[in-house]
């Protein structure tokens, strides 16, 4: 017995706090372990991002693609976005640091957790799912600037569900995660006007270092309006020194401070393929 059901459900989405409109299908099929569910969907947008030190006003479009596939008892998915933008540079903590650049970021994402809808009674196309996470992602602040590129990886966990009434469903998620590992990586030049790469180093992240997302959707047959929200404090970093190129022995220091940083997303996709049958 298959069905197909034309509903939304919220996979959390890197970097933001994102409003929008994306086309969500489920495929939901009975097999000889019970029904599972599966979604999968591809979306583009803009995205707005705030970060401090220095202060970053960062504007783009991005894309998305994610997948989802859950039972009775359990989730599994994955995700993956990156953005390209222009960026507005209003602090001198880099006075040499272009006031406008282009850069852009990119993130990746793995869910697994346990569907807790059947305790709670509620049918398959209605889950409530406890998650565990594991996420990748990269900054880039532009070709020509010396503010560092940021990389980190987190481990965390969160709940979502979705609440569907006739041809609306609504959908909350809520998402921690703790930064495992981080680092800036700086990228020096000796020629300022080219885009030779002369050494890189790196600096790595402190061990106070969290993110945090949260998001509520309201959906319509396949389309559905999505708000939400990603807000980072990222800790000071360890200071490396390193040798000027003019010299062998003068050496200079290399870090970063402590940071808070907010991303928001507008989205318009569609939900495509099926897999499991």
């Amino acid at each position: 017995m298959n069905i197909a059901l034309k509903k939304s459900l919220f996979m959390p989405i890197i970097c933001g706090l994102p409003l929008s409109l994306l086309s969500a299908k489920y495929i939901c099929a009975e097999g000889a372990k019970g029904f599972w569910c599966s979604t999968s969907k591809m979306g583009v947008g803009t995205y707005y991002a705030h970060y401090k030190h220095p202060k970053i006003n960062h504007f783009g479009g991005h894309l998305s693609v994610s997948s989802l596939y859950w039972k009775e008892r359990f989730s599994i998915g994955a995700d993956i976005s990156g953005g390209l933008g222009e960026q507005k540079i209003s602090s001198d903590f880099f006075d040499s640091a272009p006031k406008n650049s282009f850069g852009g970021f990119l993130g990746f994402g793995l869910y697994s957790g346990v569907n807790l809808g059947d305790f709670l009674k509620n049918e398959i196309q209605n889950p409530f799912i406890l998650h565990f996470s594991t996420s990748f992602h990269f900054d880039n602040y532009g070709l020509r600037n010396n503010i560092p590129d940021t990389l980190f990886f987190t481990l965390g966990a969160g709940l979502s569900s979705i609440k569907t009434i006739d041809k609306f469903s609504l959908e909350y998620s809520l998402n921690y995660g703790y930064v495992v590992y981080g680092s800036y990586r700086f990228i020096e030049r000796k020629n300022p006007n080219s885009l030779a790469i002369s050494r890189r180093s790196e600096s790595t992240i402190g061990h106070n270092s969290h993110e945090a997302k949260a998001s509520l959707a309201i959906t319509y047959n396949s389309f559905y309006a999505k708000f939400s929200c990603i807000y980072r404090f990222l800790d000071d970093s360890k200071e490396v020194w390193v040798k000027k190129f003019s010299t062998d022995s003068a050496t200079y220091r290399l870090g970063y401070p402590h940071t808070h940083n907010l991303i928001t997303m507008l989205e318009v996709g569609y939900s495509f393929g099926e897999f499991g049958k």
